[in-house]
């Protein structure tokens, strides 16, 4: 059977989510699928949507559930609700907290929302009803053509992403009513001291400590107030890592907004990738000649971001912040290289190793590359939707 897939694409930060929309509609197309794109920026595509038109399509898939909360015009009745026999698979590659909205409103038992970490399917099934079905999702990597050997890399670690100060962000903690805010510092104090737990843990753990008793929806509440607090603890610790990084006098090569305006500027071992545009193609350009790629995104304890791929798939070797999931299909110095927050000794020594020898780099390299080519691209994901789709319908596989 041909299976007919209908891709929304929106906007999105460095037009990431909209290049992994065209490297899984290109997986699902070597699978056999007839796919059609639409883009949700343009005013044309988006004034194609309709109940007849959806209807024709087996699978709807988007990033962050686009349209999924759309109703039918003068109707209170979200569009996917009129179309019982299409698949609506979203992709959410945030804390579900970030789309509450969306979530909440739509109300359909053929939406199908995929997480890229445990904890986010958790919570959903917890605190968000409406949702009937979840699965887990990775990250997936972008690939490219790029071949460049390890020792000819010219760059030696390069950090992919925006930047803005931990005290902009902590300005908006101080601004909330003094209870809120007290809470708000114990928490941090409790994440920044046990990395491994998410705000979702600390919270929990915090309201029972105090025994409060509180609602689902209270919660939820709390978990939207509080999201401020994933923020801080990664911009605090981004800045922790960066320094140390620059204190050892390790080159790093950052790329992304802000840069230009914090006080790295005035490090003799930080630079600033001067590219055409921030779009995610040229990234992915200045990783195939980068030898390490640091990913640093310690609220993700239970599933993996797209820079830990895509570094490997573009020849890199990923530095990546440690966590439970990760040493499932890793193993630090043979396929990636691992850190905790403090970035002890030992890290900066295996850095320093791998960048003083091309040979054991370019080995470890090989090695993550291996893993992700084998399941972690984008188009993977294709494949992984596929058999989804088959097993709820079909009770198989689509391969």
């Amino acid at each position: 059977m041909k299976i007919n897939i209908l891709i929304l694409k929106g906007q999105s930060m460095y037009n990431v989510l909209r290049h992994a929309s065209d490297q899984i509609a290109d997986g699902f197309t070597e699978l056999g699928c007839n796919v059609t794109i639409l883009d949700l920026t343009l005013e044309k595509d988006c004034e194609q949507i309709s109940v007849s038109l959806l209807s024709t399509f087996h699978i709807v898939f988007s990033f962050q559930a686009l349209l999924f909360s759309e109703c039918i015009k003068n109707t209170n009745a979200p569009i996917i609700s009129y179309n019982k026999n299409v698949t609506f698979f979203g992709h959410i590659v945030d804390h579900p907290i970030y789309h509450l909205h969306r979530l909440t409103t739509a109300h359909s038992d053929n939406m199908h929302i995929a997480c890229i970490d445990y904890s986010h399917i958790e919570f959903i099934n917890a605190y968000l009803p409406n949702v009937k079905h979840t699965t887990f999702l990775s990250h997936g990597g972008f690939t490219s053509h790029a071949d460049t050997p390890f020792k000819k890399r010219d760059i030696d670690i390069f950090f992919p992403s925006s930047y803005v100060p931990p005290s902009v962000i902590y300005d908006e903690i101080k601004s909330l009513p003094d209870v809120y805010k007290n809470i708000a510092n114990d928490l941090i104090e409790t994440m920044l001291i046990n990395p491994m737990l998410t705000l979702q843990e600390a919270l929990k753990d915090y309201l029972t400590k105090i025994h409060f008793t509180y609602s689902n929806d209270e919660f939820v509440e709390l978990m939207e107030l509080y999201n401020v607090i994933d923020r801080y603890i990664r911009a605090y610790t981004r800045d922790q890592i960066i320094t140390c990084l620059l204190d050892h006098e390790i080159k790093v090569t950052v790329c992304g907004n802000g840069w230009e305006d914090s006080e790295y500027t005035n490090s003799d071992f930080l630079s600033i990738a001067t590219i055409p545009d921030k779009d995610i193609t040229n990234v992915i350009n200045l990783m195939s000649r980068s030898k390490i790629v640091l990913n640093h995104v310690p609220t993700l304890q239970e599933g993996f971001h797209e820079r830990i791929f895509t570094s490997m798939l573009n020849g890199a070797i990923c530095l990546t912040n440690d966590f439970p999931i990760i040493n499932k299909d890793f193993k630090n110095m043979s396929n990636i290289i691992l850190y905790n927050i403090n970035l002890d000794n030992s890290c900066i020594d295996n850095i320093k190793s791998v960048l003083n020898d091309n040979c054991l780099g370019s080995q470890i390299a090989l090695n993550g590359y291996k893993i992700a080519q084998k399941s972690h691209s984008w188009a993977h994901n294709a494949e992984k939707i596929l058999d989804y789709y088959y097993n709820i319908n079909f009770g198989t596989i689509s391969i």
